[in-house]
């Protein structure tokens, strides 16, 4: 038989605190004597990052505005449904002391075990009724009161390790997974530089040729077609995640705005898709039959004479080449833009044919590495999403 679960509320459970406002005069973007490093939003990962800190004068930061272990850090104001709510707790944290900014709070326990409150923060039932609540006019807001209505599962203390150790174990795993696979991602960009050399000196003097004279270098539609509720999938770079094609939020478009823009864009299995605008670079390779049309990307098509392949373009395009071009380019820029002049003039190496051959093989087998990894994790991820359903949905 199943006990009934008993619900708290938040507010009689912790304490919640204010993020530290300062001004320009009082911030440093380097650590000085007298100046302690400010958390912000940016910060807020999978686990607590140490990325882009700024120091702040230590007499504009309260004692109760220090972190400590346990604190649950969360982004309270953001213009970003999707940003504000982000939560993680403060722990093993390497730079002590530590504050945290004005757009967070911290959401300190009292009288719960922390890493199971940890758990509740990353539920879908935060999650939901955050997005729900938290909105302002011009800004997503979480204000006391939206902490503190919260109600959460509430057994003993016993019962809240017992749960939190469990969910631990399953993130564990999860981490595990994710390394192993960047490992195998790291593995292919060491052999690419083994038999090819460093891309941006052409270090093993490979003949050089614009992308456009390898390629057939084209772009989607620059227009903005209107958005239907049932249509057909329009992509943009928003849609390319860590270099693979997510139809996930995704806008819909009609038949006729479809097979216009086909008329001249059409992506077919083997193409590689290069963001333009905004997110650029990223590029993803085009493995299955597509059924969507593409805005603000670039899109390169191979022909059977192509001196060079898919794979081997691909790589190049992620690897520190396309990183370099970008950056110089932006120079002085505004908005972030990759120009198709620009992408059909890239000066590519050309290295032997045999050479792409083994890379394509090599590329091949740690891809079916990587596939047995991608479904462990799926297999976990959706493991986590069941136990987190049963203790706090």
């Amino acid at each position: 038989m199943l006990l009934k679960k008993r619900f708290v509320k938040l507010k009689n459970l912790c304490e919640q605190i204010r993020g530290v406002s300062y001004t320009p005069k009082d911030v440093r973007d380097t650590p000085a004597e007298g100046y302690l490093p400010v958390l912000r939003a940016n910060n807020i990962q999978d686990k607590i990052t140490l990325d882009d800190l700024v120091y702040v004068n230590h007499k504009k930061i309260g004692a109760e505005q220090l972190l400590k272990e346990g604190d649950i850090l969360i982004c309270a104001s953001s213009g970003s449904k999707k940003i504000v709510g982000k939560a993680v707790m403060v722990h093993n944290l390497t730079i002590q002391p530590a504050s945290f900014g004005a757009f967070c709070k911290i959401v300190r326990p009292t009288k719960i075990y922390a890493p199971y409150l940890a758990h509740f923060f990353n539920s879908s039932y935060y999650r939901n009724t955050i997005s729900h609540t938290a909105l302002g006019a011009n800004i997503n807001n979480i204000r006391n009161e939206h902490i503190n209505n919260l109600d959460i599962p509430y057994p003993d203390q016993t019962e809240q390790k017992r749960i939190a150790e469990r969910l631990d174990k399953v993130q564990e795993l999860i981490a595990l997974q994710k390394e192993q696979l960047k490992k195998l991602d790291d593995l292919i960009k060491s052999r690419f530089i083994d038999l090819f050399g460093d891309p941006i000196t052409n270090s093993k003097k490979f003949k050089i040729d614009t992308l456009n004279n390898i390629c057939d270098v084209r772009d989607g539609t620059h227009a903005s077609p209107e958005y239907v509720l049932k249509g057909y999938p329009l992509i943009t770079s928003k849609n390319i995640i860590n270099g693979e094609i997510s139809l996930e939020e995704v806008n819909f478009i009609t038949k006729l705005d479809f097979d216009n823009i086909n008329k001249r864009s059409k992506v077919d299995v083997g193409d590689i898709l290069l963001p333009m605008i905004g997110t650029i670079g990223n590029p993803a390779l085009v493995e299955q039959e597509p059924n969507y049309a593409i805005k603000n990307m670039a899109l390169i098509k191979f022909w059977p004479q192509s001196r060079c392949s898919n794979l081997y373009i691909l790589y190049l395009l992620r690897s520190s080449f396309l990183d370099n071009i970008i950056k110089n380019q932006q120079r002085g820029g505004t908005q972030k833009f990759l120009a198709l002049k620009t992408i059909r003039g890239l000066q590519i190496p050309i290295p032997p044919i045999s050479s792409q051959v083994q890379f394509a093989d090599f590329v091949t087998k740690i891809e079916a590495q990587k596939g047995l990894l991608a479904t462990r994790l799926s297999h976990l991820e959706t493991l986590y999403k069941s136990l987190m359903q049963e203790y706090f949905g």
